[in-house]
């Protein structure tokens, strides 16, 4: 007789995993806009960073790799999207424990990279 091995229910579900990937992802973004360099800038400066706050999570590898153009959206939508998946991967099967220090991890650094890159951007 084989025994069925019994398989631990996920942490959580997908859409509560999507829900929170997005947030921890995009919503540190909206920071320089109210604390941040952005906060006093023209309507120009802030149009601009917020085209940029879709690909925002992934920004660091075009910006490595000096991309232009159409070039820097489309590798940073990709790094965004490999970021995305993978966090959300982790979200849905980390305990809890593990999960939160994840989120404020990810979430800093994201935090981070928009304050620079709004300052940068403001220059």
């Amino acid at each position: 007789m084989t025994a069925v091995a019994r398989q631990a229910p996920s942490v959580r579900s997908w859409p509560h995993a999507v829900l929170v990937a997005a947030l921890v992802l995009w919503l540190p973004t909206m920071v320089p806009l109210w604390l941040g360099p952005l906060a006093d800038l023209s309507p120009g400066v802030v149009t601009n960073y917020l085209r940029t706050v879709p690909v925002l999570p992934g920004v660091l590898l075009p910006v490595l790799l000096q991309a232009q153009g159409a070039w820097f959206w489309f590798e940073g939508a990709i790094a965004s999207m490999v970021v995305f998946l993978v966090f959300l991967l982790a979200m849905r099967e980390l305990p809890r424990p593990w999960s939160i220090a994840l989120q404020v991890a990810v979430g800093g650094t994201v935090l981070f990279e928009s304050m620079v890159f709004a300052y940068l951007l403001s220059e």
